[in-house]
């Protein structure tokens, strides 16, 4: 997607990133350079770089978490520097506040032993629209965030400088509770009909001084534009003349590979924000590890959420996850259900034994939302993962035996124990793409000529079939 830069991966079934070492339940303890260590909830706590030969970039990273799994310190030790960090989450696990200790050594220091030479501290604090980040305020400014509607791609950046001075003005009621007054003392009624009046003109007043205090800050503020790409991943900002004042090239994973201008742009895929003390990218209920495309933390549903507990997503030019939950395909951008599947290979093990001894030759393709499959009737308390097309529908001229022969079908006719005969078919409808193998019956010649189209569909995707309310009787045995 970037010209001049090519990466390659490889993945195991689960989705992991493959190196020399294997993930045993998916917990990643290596890649590369970089080894991991988790603890007992699965979440890790440690990330060690130490590439051969390249003491300078070598780091450490100490992690830890509250009792909702979630990020409360870091620690990230370099060659001549330490990040110290702590986070604050709201009710609703959005981080409000970040804390940040920086600390630095000399060349000539010993990082282990020394004291260092300069020290010091920021606090930034967030404010959220929903699930969407709208404000950081930092010591300097205050950055505002605006996006396109109902999505998480950003549109544009609006930096405000700090206020340094800051009032407090106490407002009494407009409105007073009192009761009524009944007795006609027109002196007690002139005097609150004043005090009313003193109360709302320094309403006014107060409004006022706010109103003219916020148009003079807004005199300075620096709105920049961004330019992403089809995944809403920022590439570029400029500012109100058309200039670029940052852009950035990134690794496939997200990994910003290269910056040119001098503001901060922290915002990475959607809905995520790269903390530069930690290297990890928050990204509402997780924390991404771009390094190796997954996260830190398992998924806080488990396995409801899929196999692998860590994994980002299937393909990065194609996929998103804004809010570190689940995996979709982005806005106007083709997406192939079957990455990190294999149907096919699915379709093969049912087959090799009695009484589908022959395996027939699958191959996986993507079947379009509104696509109808037909599958035998009775099927049990489920619908199974065999399923047939119109062309084989008809081609038996409404007979359940000819079907059932061009499909290579066992039941009792052709096979000893098995079921009745079927003759009765259900209807499905795709409510979604997926992935599917499929081939033609061929291999298993005791069951029937064959040649009829067949397709498996993977039992995660089984769901996704929605049944015809009514099923169809074969007009002839």
């Amino acid at each position: 997607m970037q010209p001049g830069l090519a990466e390659r991966f490889a993945f195991d079934p689960a989705g992991n990133l493959l190196d020399k070492a294997p993930a045993p339940g998916n917990v990643l303890n290596n890649y590369g350079d970089i080894d991991y260590a988790y603890d007992e909830q699965g979440n890790a706590t440690g990330k060690r770089f130490h590439p051969p030969g390249r003491e300078s970039t070598w780091s450490e990273l100490e992690l830890r978490y509250d009792a909702e799994n979630r990020l409360s310190h870091a620690t990230r030790t370099e060659r001549q520097s330490r990040h110290r960090a702590r986070y604050f989450y709201d009710a609703f696990s959005r981080r409000i506040a970040k804390r940040v200790e920086e600390a630095r050594w000399s060349k000539q220091q010993d990082i282990s032993k020394d004291q260092p030479t300069r020290t010091s501290a920021t606090t930034t604090f967030f404010v959220w629209d929903g699930d969407t980040l709208a404000q950081e305020l930092g010591h300097e400014e205050t950055v505002t965030y605006l996006y396109e509607p109902d999505s998480f791609v950003p549109l544009a950046k609006i930096a405000s400088p700090a206020c340094r001075q800051a009032s407090a003005v106490h407002l009494p009621r407009v409105a007073q509770w009192d009761l009524p007054v009944t007795r006609h003392d027109a002196a007690l009624q002139e005097a609150i009909a004043q005090e009313q009046a003193d109360i709302e003109a320094r309403h006014v007043s107060a409004w006022q001084r706010t109103q003219t205090a916020g148009d003079g800050a807004a005199a300075h503020d620096s709105t920049t534009h961004y330019h992403c790409d089809h995944l809403g991943t920022p590439r570029e900002l400029t500012d109100a003349q058309g200039n670029v004042v940052w852009s950035g090239r990134y690794k496939a994973w997200g990994r910003l590979l290269h910056v040119e201008g001098e503001i901060d742009q922290p915002l990475r895929f959607q809905g995520q924000y790269e903390d530069g003390e930690t290297g990890l990218f928050y990204n509402r209920y997780r924390y991404y590890d771009p390094d190796v495309a997954r996260y830190v933390t398992q998924d806080p549903v488990g396995l409801l959420g899929g196999l692998n507990t860590y994994t980002y997503a299937p393909n990065p030019t194609g996929w998103n996850d804004p809010l570190g939950l689940a995996k979709k395909c982005a806005k106007n951008t083709p997406c192939n259900p079957c990455i990190g599947k294999n149907p096919s290979a699915s379709a093969t093990k049912w087959q090799g034994k009695p009484p589908y001894p022959g395996v027939d030759a699958y191959t996986n393709i993507v079947l379009k939302k509104g696509t109808i499959l037909y599958s035998l009737y009775p099927y049990g308390p489920k619908p199974g993962n065999y399923y047939s097309d119109r062309m084989t529908l008809i081609s038996e001229n409404g007979s359940a035996l000819a079907y059932n022969n061009l499909t290579q079908i066992s039941h009792s006719g052709n096979t000893p124990g098995a079921r009745p005969m079927r003759d009765q078919v259900q209807a499905f409808k795709l409510s979604e793409d997926i992935c599917a193998g499929t081939g033609k019956a061929l291999a298993n010649t005791l069951l029937g000529a064959g040649g009829g189209n067949q397709y498996f569909i993977d039992d995660s995707d089984i769901p996704k079939l929605k049944a015809n309310a009514k099923t169809f009787k074969f007009s002839r045995p």
